[in-house]
């Protein structure tokens, strides 16, 4: 009966919960500036779309209140959207002992950081959504609040998956007890994400610094995973044996979608008039 996670079946969990932190983060990116760019169009804004950043093709002047929050609230908008519904969809299947569950975990982090890590980074740099909130006109007080508000509950969503993300366990152990938490956090959140996140700024540059900080803020979602381990009693699974092995199919998925990204918008993507 596995109750712990030996080196080997370490490895393999970050390489897992690795594969599935890149698979879902590309997704949601692609969904998210998808919208901005269909809305962009939709306003009759000429866009072109790189892998670092979308450039909306008008003139500074031609910009106005209305555009600009249409503009730059679709995609913050979506992510939330896609975050509950990856929610959804992980509670619905995380008492099985499959591994595909881990990209609606990692789905539901960064669809909810691409949210108020948006509103977050953005109304501290005034980029982004920060555009929205400065043609909203709130004073020193709104903003301040807004700020707090999405820093609690980037907290916030971390307590919600605690319990789930030591469930999805279940693939690796027969049995979750209190002194086997550490490394199976370590092993399935936290160096996942560091290493993840990494790797996405090397991706990613030359992204400006305010974009680059915005995926950052799933470390303040992961953080009260790691504080509410020993909240929950000790966990039970199925008890059948345990054979563990890499799932190679999902990390060349991963080096493959991440080499689409580069590839196909290195260049930029022109859509609009």
């Amino acid at each position: 009966m596995l109750n712990k996670l030996d080196t080997r079946a370490t490895f393999i969990a970050i390489m897992h919960s690795l594969a599935f932190f890149l698979i879902a983060y590309l997704i949601i990116w692609f969904l998210k500036d998808l919208t901005t760019v269909l809305i962009a169009n939709g306003l009759e804004i000429p866009t072109v779309w790189y892998y670092h950043r979308i450039d909306f093709m008008i003139p500074q002047s031609f910009w106005n209140a209305d555009l600009v929050k249409l503009t730059f609230s679709g995609a913050p908008v979506i992510s939330l959207i896609l975050a509950l519904l990856c929610l959804v969809a992980y509670y619905s299947v995380m008492d099985l002992d499959g591994i595909l569950k881990l990209v609606f975990l990692w789905g539901f982090i960064h669809g909810w950081t691409g949210f108020f890590g948006s509103v977050f980074v953005g109304t501290l740099t005034n980029t982004g959504f920060g555009h929205v909130v400065t043609w909203l006109y709130l004073n020193d007080t709104a903003r301040l609040t807004t700020n707090l508000v999405s820093l609690f509950m980037l907290f916030f969503g971390g307590f919600i998956i605690a319990r789930p993300t030591l469930i999805s366990a279940n693939y690796y152990l027969n049995f979750l007890p209190d002194q086997s938490r550490n490394r199976f956090l370590l092993a399935q959140a936290i160096l996942p994400a560091i290493i993840g996140l990494g790797m996405l700024v090397l991706l990613r540059i030359p992204a400006s610094f305010e974009d680059q900080m915005i995926p950052f803020t799933a470390l303040l979602v992961i953080l009260p995973i790691f504080m509410r381990r020993y909240h929950f009693p000790e966990m039970y699974f199925d008890n059948k044996p345990i054979v563990l092995r890499l799932e190679w199919i999902y990390v060349i998925l991963a080096i493959i979608f991440t080499l689409i990204f580069r590839l196909i918008f290195e260049f930029g993507i022109r859509s609009g008039h």
